[in-house]
């Protein structure tokens, strides 16, 4: 499996925002071929950073998900302005 884990920190106030845009990728990323796993979760303890594991077949089935409509709309579009930073590691499992 092809992982991706990004992490997000937000700007102050636009927490909701990016929550939102969030919620509104999941179901649309998992409905994507090739997409194994999406799950967004928010940090106990710090309400501004967002951690979001994603699991594609391969790598070529993460690049087709960032060509997708609704990545472009809720992640490059929406949250992405309201970061402050982002961070992502793209990983293979062992298995």
């Amino acid at each position: 499996m092809y992982v991706v884990i990004a992490r997000y920190v937000v700007q102050p106030g636009q927490e909701d925002a990016v929550e939102a845009a969030l919620r509104a990728m999941t179901p649309l990323s998992l409905a994507e071929p090739g997409c194994l796993l999406y799950q967004p979760h928010r940090a106990v303890h710090d309400a501004s950073v967002f951690v979001i594991y994603e699991g594609y077949e391969n790598e070529a089935a993460y690049l087709a998900h960032t060509e997708t409509e609704h990545f472009a709309r809720y992640v490059v579009n929406d949250a992405v302005p309201r970061l402050v930073s982002r961070e992502r590691a793209f990983l293979t499992s062992l298995e």
